[in-house]
């Protein structure tokens, strides 16, 4: 993360855009202070995915977590912790996975050279196309401003710098860099990003094992199958309680589960009154999904979003979507890269292979001998062991 300055340009005159005239020319400045950085959006680093709650923990929930506070009871009640709304009296800062989003946005805008565009700001004439109070601002601005380049917000202002010929202060292209995508810190966030940085973090997932108690139902292969008959029986009753389990496993070890079970039942789920239960309302917002279906795309990509695409999970889906994936030829995580023969017409063409093995040992350069011919009594798998050929080296196979 760097600071930079955003500078915009407020046009006072229009007429210079016809005539061309620098005298036509007048303008404002405006000046901002942007934290953030050009490429992917900050995340924060060096956060703990494991953490060991300790009696009497006091823990800061930072803006993003999107575990619902009634679902903390068992862990107060276990561990004795407790939440504390000042961040300097927490012993643990936990941060949610969508923290960063919350507490940043992003802008397309391009770079300029600092001291070209401080030098086009200075060539200007004061009094006719800037007032002395913007040319001292920003020059008090850049005093003591050492990054490389300023930011510009609009492509408006870029042609003002660039492609004017009447101003005096004229950049060439080699003075700005075109549009990017600027992900940076919201002005109300800065101080208290400013602050986490500086402190041990962890994510909110690492208090899950905590969350539903010690003795929370994990969702494996045999309690899907269970809660699968439960939502197909069509009974009201077993709905309700099959969404409870799920409200009060253990979201971590059931992940995946969880998430079939939304993408085969997510219909039936959303006509339940019980989806707006505090359980299971805390369950959609740790998945970050609505009570309805999902597709087999959704489940990865939440997956991806919760580190939590293992060779075990994965497995779990392909047993599971093996065949919805052939039916259509992948997805935009699956797709289907083998296509072979049947058993028919494979052993057709590995009998027309066999025929047409050519029999060629290359004669030694000392000593030439006669390469012996393949009798009667030897049979094709004879020759084709003492001539090293493979059927997989085919192109049919």
């Amino acid at each position: 993360m760097e600071t930079y300055l955003k500078f915009d340009f407020g046009v006072l005159n229009n007429e210079y855009v016809n005539s061309k005239l620098l005298k036509d020319f007048e303008i404002d400045v405006k000046i901002e202070a942007l934290e953030g950085q050009f490429g992917d959006q900050f995340k924060f680093e060096n956060v703990a995915a494991d953490i060991d709650l300790q009696q009497k923990d006091k823990l800061f929930l930072s803006a993003g977590v999107t575990i619902p506070r009634v679902k903390m009871k068992n862990i107060y009640n276990e561990f004795g912790v407790k939440t504390v709304r000042d961040v300097d009296q927490s012993d643990k800062v936990i941060i949610g996975r969508k923290t960063s989003d919350m507490m940043s946005d992003y802008k397309w805008l391009y770079r300029v050279k600092t001291e070209a565009y401080k030098n086009f700001i200075n060539t200007l004439e004061v009094g006719k196309n800037i007032d002395q109070y913007y040319v001292d601002k920003v020059n008090e601005a850049l005093e003591f401003y050492t990054n490389q380049f300023i930011l510009i917000n609009n492509w408006s202002d870029i042609k003002i710098l660039t492609d004017y010929t009447c101003m005096p202060g004229q950049l060439k292209e080699t003075d700005y860099k075109n549009s990017s995508s600027f992900h940076y810190i919201k002005e109300d966030y800065i101080e208290v990003y400013k602050d986490l940085i500086t402190r041990d973090l962890y994510f909110e997932d690492s208090l899950l094992k905590y969350i539903n108690g010690t003795d929370a139902v994990t969702i494996d292969e045999t309690m899907f199958n269970t809660l699968s008959d439960m939502f197909k029986s069509n009974d009201q009753d077993n709905a309700v309680l099959a969404m409870e389990i799920m409200a009060n496993s253990n979201y971590l070890d059931s992940l995946v589960y969880l998430l079939i079970l939304f993408e085969k039942f997510g219909g039936p789920i959303s006509n339940q009154r019980s989806r707006n239960h505090v359980n299971f309302k805390g369950l959609c917002a740790y998945l970050d999904i609505y009570p309805h279906s999902i597709h087999k795309d959704d489940i990865v990509r939440i997956l991806l979003r919760k580190e939590a695409v293992t060779i075990e999970n994965m497995s779990v889906l392909l047993k599971y979507y093996y065949q919805d994936i052939s039916d259509y030829c992948g997805s935009n995580y699956f797709k289907v890269q083998a296509v072979t023969f049947t058993d028919e017409i494979s052993q057709i063409l590995e009998k027309q292979l066999v025929k047409k093995v050519e029999i060629f040992v290359p004669k030694p350069k000392e000593e030439e001998e006669p390469v012996a011919e393949a009798t009667e009594t030897q049979t094709e798998e004879d020759v084709i062991e003492r001539t090293d050929v493979r059927f997989g080296a085919s192109p049919f196979l």
